[in-house]
């Protein structure tokens, strides 16, 4: 096999869909993300960037 099929084979590995994780470390780690993201934005409202910035900053306002 050349090196460029061995790479092919290992891009495919990690290309293939295998959909949502079911584990449960990984479910209670992104829900904790999420909690805490959350929560700064709650207690933070003054570091938080509105849409309107984000849109314009990107040519996507209308």
């Amino acid at each position: 096999m050349s090196k460029n099929e061995t790479l092919s084979d290992a891009l495919k590995d990690h290309l293939t869909t295998l959909g949502p994780s079911h584990d449960p470390d990984y479910l209670a780690w992104r829900d904790q993300q999420v909690r805490e993201a959350l929560d700064f934005a709650k207690d933070n409202p003054d570091k938080m960037i509105t849409e309107r910035e984000i849109w314009a900053k990107f040519g996507l306002e209308y």
